[in-house]
């Protein structure tokens, strides 16, 4: 009995020693989350990959452009910074466990996250694993270089485990530095739910989609183990909402069931809020505010969790600004009603709900982009490496500095 005593009070000690020293995201901001995620800095050839090379290296001009954008962001009051860590994305690091040597990406997202420069953002960390594809990037997302495609059929075949992924999700968080990062989401554009044909159809019902299938069966395996492992983290899962208003966006309804279900332990539903396919050219921003305050709605009648809106953003085809923006082509001029009816409702219009944490997509450059559309805010950087914001800008600056809604 006493040896088992002995056992017991040593096992007990190994497991507080675990938890003691287990990473806790502990990093807040004072008021609403008012957010942009960062992937790109300045085109398509200076991903974020590009970025840490450069960071680490102290490049100048990199260094230059990186601290007039944060500046840029402080002014438009923006407090959170959204990153997304994506393991393919990264030629010649080991996987599934990419080491501790120095200068590795960990230790370069680190020193991205805790320079000087960095000071007053919180971070969030969207770790997505496409080494050994479970249908993360289905169809392709915005940073694969791809455009969505629900319910379409993934490459890779059945995956009969999980431990590649729980061993390069665990370098990840082990190693991260949690000063100034807030939130770890494992997987990003998780589709769960998706429309194979005309209805939603969600993962364990007949005619579930292979891409439903495989992302549902990834979120089951993957949250129940990483919240056993890290109790003390703030994580969750981002999963694709949004969808039209003309079946009452039965995608983001569909999918915050699922997650209500399936992992209800999860702190809130995180989800980006897209309208697919996007309102046409000429909509106007209370058109928009209109379809965003119906969404809103839709979703709060199926989902008591507070609800995450971590992407939303409307890609452009054209660079036409005001006064001179023709019709039937998507340009700033349609962005910036975008915007201003998006925050309109999601900051004016949520009545006694407490307020959405927002974060858009994108907060810099994406110039070029694929299919003939691009996202980013900034239009690029001129010759002394300043932003220059898109018209949308100044009304994302408006309602993030905002105060109190007018009456």
């Amino acid at each position: 009995m006493v040896l088992k005593a002995r056992r017991a009070a040593v096992a007990a000690l190994l497991l507080w020693c675990v938890l003691a020293a287990a990473p806790a995201a502990q990093a807040q901001v004072a008021g609403p989350v008012r957010g942009v995620s960062f992937y790109y800095l300045d085109g398509l050839a200076e991903d974020f990959g590009f970025v840490l090379d450069r960071v680490w290296a102290d490049d100048p001009v990199v260094g230059a452009k990186l601290d007039n954008l944060f500046a840029a962001w402080r002014t438009a009051g923006v407090n959170w910074v959204r990153l997304l860590v994506i393991s393919d994305r990264f030629p010649g690091e080991p996987y599934p466990d990419p080491g501790t040597l120095p200068g590795n990406r960990i230790a370069k997202v680190n020193k991205f996250m805790t320079a000087p420069r960095a000071a007053g953002f919180t971070f969030e960390i969207v770790l997505i694993d496409n080494k050994r594809d479970v249908g993360l990037a289905a169809g392709g997302g915005k940073a694969a270089g791809g455009r969505r495609a629900a319910g379409g059929p993934d490459a890779a075949g059945d995956l009969p485990n999980y431990s590649p992924h729980k061993t390069w999700t665990a370098a990840w968080i082990d190693r991260m530095n949690y000063s100034r990062l807030g939130l770890v989401l494992l997987g990003g554009d998780l589709q769960p739910c998706d429309a194979p044909g005309a209805q939603v159809i969600c993962a364990g019902e007949p005619g579930a989609s292979p891409t439903a299938r495989r992302h549902g069966a990834y979120i089951k395996m993957m949250w129940p183990w990483a919240r056993k492992r890290w109790p003390n983290l703030n994580l969750n899962y981002e999963v694709i909402g949004g969808g039209t208003p003309t079946n009452n966006f039965e995608q983001l309804r569909r999918i915050a069931a699922w997650v209500n279900a399936n992992t209800p332990d999860v702190p809130s539903v995180t989800a980006s809020l897209y309208i697919y396919p996007p309102l046409p050219a000429g909509t106007t921003w209370p058109q928009f505010a209109d379809a965003y305050t119906q969404m809103l709605n839709a979703y709060h009648a199926v989902s008591s969790k507070p609800l995450w809106i971590d992407e939303f953003g409307y890609s452009i085809e054209n660079n036409t600004v005001s006064p001179g923006c023709p019709p039937g082509v998507i340009t700033e001029c349609d962005q910036e009603a975008y915007f201003t009816g998006f925050l309109a409702a999601a900051v004016c219009r949520r009545g006694a709900r407490p307020p959405y944490p927002i974060l858009t997509w994108l907060g810099s450059n994406d110039f070029p982009y694929v299919f003939g559309s691009w996202w980013g805010l900034m239009r690029g950087f001129d010759g002394v490496n300043q932003p220059v914001p898109r018209q949308a800008w100044g009304v994302l600056s408006f309602y993030y500095n905002l105060g109190a809604c007018p009456p």
